[in-house]
C-alpha cells in the first residue's frame, strides 16, 4: 500500500495487484488542490524501486484547467528529486476540454525524458485506458476498475 502522511482530500488512490495504481481526482474545484494530491502519490511512487514496473490510469476528467507553469514547476520539482525513480505506463483521462493540458504533458515528458509510456485518452475511456495499458500483460489486467464514479 502506498502510505500517505496526510490523507487526500481531492483525490482518491486505489491499489491494485501487480504495481497498477488508479489515481482519481474527486472535485471539479481548486484543481491545483487536486494536482498537488497527484504529485504527492506520484511521490510515493517514485520511492519504489526503480525496477518496479507500474502502470497508472490517472482520471482527471473531474478536473478543471491547471495553470501550466504550476504544473511545469511542480513536475520538475518532483523529477529532480526522484532521478532514478521506477519507468511507468501511464494513461490520463482528460476532458475534452482540456487538449492543450494533454500536449503540454505529452511535451513535457518528452523534454525532460522521464522514460515513461504515457497516453492522453479524452473523456471516459477506461476501457480503452486499460487494453492499453495491460496490452504486454493482458494476464495481469484487472477484471473492472475499482472505482467507476
Amino acid at each position: 500500500m502506498l502510505p500517505m502522511k496526510t490523507s487526500l482530500q481531492y483525490m482518491d488512490i486505489i491499489e491494485h495487484p501487480h504495481h497498477f495504481y488508479e489515481f482519481i481526482m474527486k472535485t471539479k474545484s481548486e484543481s491545483r488542490f487536486g494536482f498537488d494530491n497527484w504529485v504527492m502519490g506520484m511521490e510515493k511512487i517514485y520511492q519504489l524501486p526503480s525496477e518496479t514496473p507500474i502502470k497508472l490510469l490517472t482520471d482527471a476528467l473531474m478536473l478543471d484547467n491547471i495553470p501550466l507553469t504550476y504544473f511545469f514547476q511542480k513536475s520538475q520539482m518532483l523529477l529532480k528529486k526522484y532521478p532514478n525513480h521506477p519507468k511507468m505506463r501511464i494513461v490520463v483521462l482528460l476532458p475534452e476540454s482540456q487538449g492543450l493540458m494533454g500536449k503540454a504533458v505529452l511535451s513535457f515528458a518528452q523534454i525532460l525524458r522521464t522514460g515513461d509510456d504515457i497516453r492522453i485518452l479524452y473523456g471516459d475511456n477506461h476501457k480503452q485506458a486499460l487494453d492499453w495499458l495491460f496490452a504486454n500483460e493482458p494476464h495481469q489486467r484487472p477484471s473492472s476498475l475499482s472505482n467507476k464514479k
